[in-house]
């Protein structure tokens, strides 16, 4: 966690959480939701990103963490 300011000269906290793996072949998607839930409670940005075009088990992916 670092401290920053805005533009507006406000100080902000900046915390970067690496959630990578989630979902791989070894965890299961309970896990992987409650890794993704837990660091969208904390944001207020989410990055979701992936290393080539989003495919239909990644939208699958985000629907279920919708339905956490």
């Amino acid at each position: 966690m670092s401290l920053t300011s805005t533009f507006s000269f406000h100080q902000v906290a900046v915390f970067l959480m690496d959630t990578q793996g989630a979902f791989d072949s070894e965890s299961t998607v309970r896990d992987c939701a409650t890794v993704f839930a837990l660091s969208t409670m904390v944001s207020s940005v989410q990055i979701y990103n992936l290393l080539h075009n989003i495919q239909e088990d990644d939208l699958q992916h985000l629907q279920v963490i919708k339905f956490f």
